[in-house]
């Protein structure tokens, strides 16, 4: 964790960078198992759709990312800590 002490913390003291890790982590998880999943035919193209829009969430993350990083160029450390950004 970026600016949270050990002990527990809430999703809300993560830094930005430290949440869209995890957001990535559970498309790919979501996308792994849709990918693999056996699904009737009745319901395979909305499985397909949810695929299609899981991929294309994912392909955002680097653009996300760089955004993110030129950004918080701008944003003053204690302000980044005090916001756990």
């Amino acid at each position: 964790m970026k600016y949270v002490h050990q002990g527990p913390f809430s999703t809300q003291q993560m830094s930005i960078d430290e949440t869209i890790t995890e957001l990535d982590d559970v498309i790919a998880i979501a996308v792994n198992i849709l990918s693999s999943l056996d699904a009737p035919e009745y319901i395979a193209k909305e499985v397909g759709t949810a695929l299609l829009n899981l991929k294309e969430a994912e392909r955002y993350i680097p653009y996300i990312r760089k955004k993110v990083e030129i950004s918080m160029k701008f944003v003053p450390t204690d302000i980044q800590e005090q916001q756990y950004l």
